[in-house]
């Protein structure tokens, strides 16, 4: 696989076990099992984003020889690991990404694995739409960041979840289903196919504000009111009333959200 460019960005990083609960879908239809082996027999972290960097957020560490789903292939960061030094990662039915260098796959280890998809991405919007200040890298994990956080339901505040992700303080329009209803409009929503990884993904709601999740890819959201708190699923289904799904695009987006603080990895 060909290197992928990552932006970087200053944030602190927190180690934070996964506990939310993910709903069950066809998304691991298309996958592959694995087994960790490190090197070292150190634990693997489990990344949000395809790098270790350390601006970026580890939501769990597996120990040498658990068992993992692969559901789908991205380039990213090299890493020397086990099976030489290598760019390719593996998503995870966990929502995370671990270097598939780690990754034991069978009797002999394949880079490319054949029965798994690449991983579906898309890009801040081109011009002369508006550039987000975050790319997807890092909307996605400020998003896993804030995974099973509170602060965001009661009044539910789906939006400007997804709007600071991507950077925004605000994000130019008072609710989700006015924002779905421009991205309507000005023919941004697609209703075929999967969610690419970074896009914005819509709904009705029966109270006529609507709602917003950001996606993974492979099927897999996070976003708020999920049991309560920002949480992720796996297929777009979750909810009645889907719309489809659009580039992460705020045209009327303003100030800058600050990121929220977070202790050092440890």
């Amino acid at each position: 696989m060909n290197t992928s460019a990552l932006k970087r960005f200053g944030v602190l990083v927190a180690v934070a076990a996964v506990s939310s609960v993910l709903v069950v879908s066809g998304a691991e239809a298309a996958s592959a099992r694995g087994v960790i082996n490190t090197p070292d027999n150190r634990p693997q972290p489990v990344y949000t984003v395809e790098a270790s960097r350390s601006e970026y957020h580890v939501l769990q560490r597996l120990a040498q020889g658990t068992g993992v789903t692969i559901l789908c292939q991205t380039p990213g960061e090299w890493i020397t690991g086990t099976h030489g030094r290598r760019n390719t990662w593996d998503f995870l039915n966990n929502g995370g990404m671990v270097p598939h260098t780690n990754v034991d796959t069978g009797s002999t280890w394949v880079e490319d694995l054949p029965n798994v998809p690449r991983c579906k991405f898309t890009t801040n919007p081109a011009a002369p739409k508006r550039a987000n200040p975050h790319s997807y890298h890092e909307a996605i994990d400020q998003a896993q960041r804030l995974l099973n956080n509170t602060s965001f339901e009661n009044p539910a505040r789906c939006l400007a979840f997804v709007a600071e992700a991507y950077g925004w303080d605000a994000a130019g329009w008072n609710t989700a289903e006015i924002a779905g209803d421009y991205m309507e409009r000005n023919g941004f929503l697609q209703t075929s196919g999967t969610p690419p990884r970074g896009s914005l993904v819509w709904y009705h709601n029966s109270s006529g504000s609507g709602h917003v999740m950001l996606s993974l890819g492979e099927g897999f959201l996070i976003g708020t009111a999920v049991n309560g708190r920002v949480g992720r699923v796996t297929t777009v289904d979750y909810r009645s009333g889907y719309r489809g799904y659009s580039i992460p695009y705020f045209p009327n987006g303003s100030g800058r959200a600050p990121n929220p603080p977070w202790p050092p990895r440890s």
